[in-house]
């Protein structure tokens, strides 16, 4: 299915759009974020406007553009949540464009902790307390497998990626020359780390690709920042997907 003719019957299931938040916070008086997105193929400029979406801060909210039905969809579907970080605003979530299925993306979405009660900085507050032992002093990728250096107080060892060794297990790696940041589990806990010699005041940018039109992302930004993130379409075409997250004044709560 071509792009053009994709984002084309995205107009045409307007019908189906759902956007919402769950849950609601105890406070009378709570933060709330206000949420633009959109999502365009580079070529033909064909673009999604997504409605804007105000919510809780620290609440997850989804919009959905998609045929109705269980199984695969067909369409679009954001899942987010905003909370306040050391550097601004955590935002994390997942975007599905063109054909997939929610409920692994909901299932990816946890393995890499998004949506955590706790949710974990790097080198951070919120990490369990082995993480403040552990360090990352090396890294390097070879045929595609993570490989990271990990100094502890009782040792140094290497891990692969997927691997476990002391008791640790390397999850995930994004190993991109300015910036390193690692997954790391365990006793059933999982700690975002970054490399050493980082700043440890440096923001949390980590995007993963699921799939062909399929990601997750978590990345600190300031208000008002946008974020963008290019990825490749169903069919190999360029796409562009584009999200600003604003603060709003405080609203009485639903109780």
């Amino acid at each position: 299915m071509v792009v053009g003719n994709f984002l084309k019957l995205f107009l045409a299931w307007l019908s189906y759009l759902v956007v919402g938040y769950y849950g609601f916070a105890d406070s009378i008086l709570e933060k709330q974020v206000t949420l633009k997105s959109r999502v365009w193929e580079v070529a033909s400029a064909d673009t999604l406007t997504c409605p804007r979406l105000t919510f809780p801060l620290g609440q997850e909210a989804m919009v959905q553009v998609e045929n109705s039905g269980s199984g695969l969809k067909e369409g679009f579907r954001l899942k987010i949540k905003v909370t306040e970080s050391r550097n601004g605003l955590l935002v994390e979530g997942y975007a599905l464009i063109g054909m997939y299925d929610p409920n692994e993306a909901e299932l990816q979405a946890r393995i890499f902790g998004l949506f955590d009660e706790q949710k974990l900085e790097i080198n951070g507050a919120g990490q369990p307390e082995w993480a403040n032992e552990l360090e990352v002093t090396g890294c390097f990728r070879v045929r595609g497998q993570a490989h990271v250096a990990l100094s502890t107080l009782h040792g140094d060892f290497w891990l692969k990626e997927g691997e476990t060794s002391s008791g640790y297990k390397l999850i995930e790696a994004d190993l991109r020359d300015s910036e390193v940041s690692v997954l790391i589990e365990k006793d059933g806990h999982r700690a975002w780390l970054g490399l050493r010699a980082q700043s440890a005041n440096k923001p949390l940018n980590f995007v993963h690709f699921l799939d062909k039109g399929e990601l997750i992302f978590m990345k600190e930004i300031k208000p008002d920042a946008k974020i963008t993130i290019p990825y490749e379409g169903e069919a190999g075409e360029k796409m562009m997907f584009e999200m600003t997250v604003s603060m709003v004044d405080s609203v009485r709560s639903r109780l």
